[in-house]
Parts: structure tokens; C-alpha cells; sequence
């Protein structure tokens, strides 16, 4: 390994799209509604029109790369935070790649929470459905711990382990501070809101905890 390899953190935080057709949310529906979709789906004027806004259709679409838009990424290079935020996914991942051009000479090694699994298939799905080149290649394959730290899938023994457990439980376990009351489920209140400012912070308290997590596991994972 001949290039220097230097510490990225990223996380990301999503809402359900701003722009999905009534096909996505028809999909969304069969997906999250499954057999109760039969009984609704003839009532175009309710469903199709204003559409649900249950908690299952938030999560799920807020969830899934296909259904969802990017609000917020941040990222962590050496110890240096940059943010990129808005409601212009376009732009946010326009901003983002551009970040990396001067870090090309480089080698990346990704540290993230389930970001094998969420953060970087969607950064990459987000970047195709915007037709936006990436400007590095990133790692996001499973059992890789020399690119890409998942510390998710260190903890759970590559999910061998499958009593998941929240990046803020894990952290509490740990005893490493963390003072963000927000979580993933509160970004599109504060999307709606127009609190960009509060999205942004809960993501750079999330990019601050996993590299304290990092930081914890590392002497006892990678001697």
C-alpha cells in the first residue's frame, strides 16, 4: 500500500423524497401495506392525492436508496468536518464529491456505523438517480477492514449477531457521551420545519460518536 491511507467517517441522514410519483408511492404502499393495500388502493382521491404520511411510509421510504433524498451528509477527513446540507439533493452530493477531488492521491479508509449496509449504497444510488459522476471509489464490501470500518458489522460479528442494537445504545454500553436528544426519526420534523441547522448537527453528533466508537473498539478489534 504506497499511498498514504487516511481516516473518513461519514454519515448521512435521509427523508422520504420530495418529488416521488404516484407509481413510487404505489410501490411504497404494496411494499409497507402489503395486504391492506387491496382495501385502499381504489381510493385514488385520498391515497394517491395528499398520500399517507403514516410512520411505517416515513421510515420505509426515509429507509430505502429508491424512495428516498439525501438532506444532509458529513464527513470526517483526519479530523476536519465538512457538512453539506439543504433540500437540493443534487447540490448536497455535487458538494460532497467535489470534497474528495483533492484527496485522490490518497487511499480511503471509510469508518461508519451500518454504513456497508445504508450510508454508502445510497450516497452511490443518490449520485446515479442524479446523474453525478463520484469523483473516488469508496468500499463498501462486506468482511473489508482494511478500506472500510463498519463498526456495526465488527460488533455484531459480520451479523452473525443479530440482536442489533442503535449506534446511541451502543455508545451508553460503552460509556461514551453523547448529548444529542435527536435521532433518524426526528429529520423530516425537522425537514418540515425548516431546521436545517438542528439536522445538520445531529448528524455531526452522529459523525462525533462513531468516531469516539472507532476510538473504543479499535485496541481490542484491530491489535
Amino acid at each position: 500500500m504506497s499511498q498514504k491511507l487516511i481516516d473518513v467517517a461519514i454519515d448521512i441522514e435521509t427523508i422520504p423524497n420530495q418529488n416521488l410519483t404516484d407509481l413510487e408511492y404505489e410501490i411504497i404502499y404494496r411494499k409497507v401495506l402489503k395486504d391492506d393495500y387491496e382495501k385502499i388502493k381504489n381510493d385514488t382521491s385520498k391515497y394517491f392525492g395528499g398520500h399517507i404520511e403514516s410512520k411505517e411510509i416515513i421510515k420505509y421510504a426515509s429507509l430505502n436508496q429508491e424512495f428516498n433524498q439525501i438532506v444532509c451528509i458529513c464527513v470526517n477527513i483526519n479530523d476536519n468536518i465538512f457538512s453539506f446540507s439543504g433540500k437540493n439533493e443534487r447540490n448536497i452530493l455535487l458538494d460532497f464529491w467535489e470534497t474528495f477531488n483533492e484527496f485522490k492521491s490518497f487511499e480511503i479508509k471509510l469508518i461508519t456505523f451500518n454504513g456497508k449496509r445504508f450510508d454508502i449504497p445510497i450516497i452511490l444510488f443518490r449520485s446515479l438517480k442524479n446523474l453525478i459522476q463520484p469523483s473516488i471509489k469508496f468500499s463498501y464490501k462486506r468482511y473489508d477492514t482494511v478500506y472500510h470500518i463498519d463498526i456495526l458489522e465488527i460488533l455484531t460479528n459480520f451479523y452473525q449477531n443479530q440482536n442489533f442494537l442503535t449506534m446511541k445504545e451502543y455508545a451508553k454500553i460503552l460509556n461514551i457521551e453523547n448529548t444529542d436528544n435527536d435521532n433518524g426519526c426526528d429529520v423530516f420534523k425537522l425537514f418540515n420545519s425548516n431546521n436545517i441547522k438542528d439536522i445538520v448537527n445531529h448528524c455531526i453528533s452522529d459523525i462525533d460518536t462513531t468516531k469516539k466508537l472507532y476510538e473504543k473498539i479499535k485496541p481490542i478489534y484491530f491489535l
